[in-house]
């Protein structure tokens, strides 16, 4: 099991059954929406390869913010862009909370 699809899969139809009702609406849609990607449920694309002139079919993604097959190549272009931010130099951040 390595993909959280396949995780999902395994252990939400029992998670929602006992958890279900009391989950927000929209962590509810992810799961399913994470449960669907890249399956008939989003329909499919045909590409046509340049080099050999053969059709490709692929199911289309779900498109979900938090899916990590649809979105990871945004939360690594994001990694990359916070690297570039960092200080040069060791550093650590605190943060300071007010108690009222």
């Amino acid at each position: 099991m390595n993909k959280i699809s396949e995780i999902f899969r395994e252990f939400a139809p029992e998670y929602l059954n006992r958890f279900g009702a009391s989950m927000p609406k929209t962590h509810r849609k992810t799961i399913g929406a994470i449960l669907s990607c890249r399956t008939q449920a989003h329909g499919l694309l045909y590409y046509e390869c340049e080099a050999c002139g053969k059709i490709h079919a692929f199911y289309r993604s779900c498109g979900n913010r938090h899916c990590p097959a649809c979105q990871n190549h945004k939360a690594r272009q994001w990694m990359a862009h916070q690297i570039k931010r960092q200080l040069p130099g060791h550093h650590f951040m605190v943060t300071f909370t007010c108690g009222m």
